[in-house]
């Protein structure tokens, strides 16, 4: 069980501190739509499947955070009071998303929740980023209407009632994702202890989905170097060009087969076989057309 003789909070000042919050929520609401935005066309370029949530603090959020950490001056010390999450499908996004989150914005704090864990541990996986919007904002891409209206009013007033506007972007897969939904809250921030099984559980369960990640970018690495380099094989063959890369294959089945000693009509059909692919007869000549059709007009 926790500790129960931890010191308890003062209900009047717990008060006046949400109350304040609540004053400047709805400029935390605006900067998460903002940052929705930003980040979701940002993702178009890197994966277009990621998606994209993002929202400002409630106010029973606020409070229970305020309990739990003491906080003197939480406008100040709490770095989510925005926040934005970026869900990929591979590890292979994570890293170019993280960079062009630290290229647009100004970043005060990069945590890797990987590092905490030790080398046989397994948990909690996600990049946490703390952002704020620099004077110079430079977006990765033209800014809509609506975006460009928001930011030269935030940029004119810099900060609401005095407070830096800061927001935690966190960057992570979709299986890590799914597992953080399920087990983080009821495994970080329950006030019980967990029964050693029951974290056995929760951590084979990331080692797992740790696991099955690591395959997945392996896989799709893959599959996309082949669909590009047989897109890349399919357009040299449409140019012509795939002859050259042909002559030794072909010159090794001729051998394996010995069609060099071949003649005749049957030494033809042989070469016509094996020249089919590129449009051509032996010789050179134009394939034939088939019997009963006529020959296309020159």
């Amino acid at each position: 069980m926790a500790d129960q003789t931890s010191k308890q909070p003062d209900p009047a000042r717990l008060h006046e501190q949400t109350k304040a919050f609540l004053a400047v929520r709805p400029d935390y609401q605006a900067y998460a739509k903002f940052l929705k935005s930003v980040l979701e066309r940002a993702c178009l370029r890197i994966d277009p499947r990621a998606w994209v949530q993002s929202r400002a603090k409630t106010a029973p959020s606020f409070a229970e955070k305020c309990v739990r950490r003491g906080y003197a001056d939480p406008l100040e010390e709490m770095w989510d009071l925005c926040g934005a999450r970026v869900v990929v499908n591979s590890t292979r996004a994570v890293a170019p998303v993280e960079q062009v989150i630290k290229r647009s914005f100004s970043t005060s704090h990069h945590d890797d929740k990987a590092d905490v864990l030790a080398v046989d541990g397994f948990g909690y996986l996600s990049i946490h980023l703390i952002v704020q919007i620099p004077n110079t904002f430079v977006p990765p891409f033209p800014l809509t209407d609506d975006e460009r209206a928001w930011l030269t009013a935030f940029q004119a007033a810099r900060t609401p009632k005095g407070h830096p506007v800061r927001a935690e972007v966190q960057v992570r897969t979709l299986l890590q994702h799914a597992w953080a939904d399920a087990c983080h809250d009821r495994t970080y921030k329950t006030k019980l202890r967990l029964p050693r099984d029951y974290r056995r559980e929760v951590a084979r369960l990331a080692a797992v989905l740790e696991e099955a990640d690591s395959a997945m970018a392996q896989a799709t690495r893959a599959i996309d170097a082949y669909q590009v380099d047989f897109g890349a094989y399919m357009n040299e063959a449409r140019s012509g060009g795939v002859f050259g890369h042909h002559l030794t294959p072909m010159t090794a089945r001729l051998t394996e087969h010995s069609f060099s000693d071949t003649k005749g009509p049957d030494r033809d059909r042989h070469l016509n076989h094996l020249a089919r692919p590129f449009g051509r007869n032996q010789g050179g000549a134009p394939p034939r057309a088939p019997q009963g059709a006529s020959a296309p007009r020159p």
